[in-house]
């Protein structure tokens, strides 16, 4: 999983889907992982790793955050080796297409781009994208909110 995050890198330039979908039936969803992963591997090697060197952390540090800015348009990387380490800044990318506008996602459906703190739990290597990421969205604070 650290290797599909770090890969994850190389599509900051624009914000991705965040649906998950079955690959189809003659491509195994791992088969067609790897196919994805593998289109992107040389070059997210040669052209992140001497960010993170100047971070002083190896290129495949042991956890990645990802903080988007919605109004700004900013894609910002920040990674860490351990727990107990402090985060470190690596890099920031713009944003160049999004949809839906400053604001939270209020209901499915309305091209808002969720706002707060989210998970990777899984990646569609088929999405009209290059690379979407499924996001642990709504989370238990969303589902709260949305209660009250």
């Amino acid at each position: 999983m650290l290797r599909i995050l770090t890969l994850l890198l190389v599509i900051s330039g624009m914000l991705v889907g965040c649906t998950l979908m079955r690959p189809r039936e003659h491509v195994s969803w791992n088969q067609a992982m790897a196919q994805k992963l593998a289109k992107y591997d040389g070059y997210s090697r040669e052209e992140l790793a001497p960010y993170f060197a100047e971070a002083d952390l190896p290129y495949a540090p042991h956890e990645l955050a990802f903080v988007i800015l919605k109004r700004s348009k900013k894609f910002e990387i920040y990674a860490r080796n351990n727990d107990h380490q402090h985060w470190r800044y690596i890099k920031t990318f713009p944003i160049y297409a999004a949809s839906g506008g400053a604001g939270p996602k209020l209901h499915e459906g309305d091209d808002q781009v969720p706002e707060g703190v989210y998970h990777i739990v899984g990646l569609n290597p088929e999405s009209r994208f290059d690379l979407s990421m499924h996001l642990n969205y709504p989370n238990k604070f969303d589902l709260k909110e949305a209660h009250h």
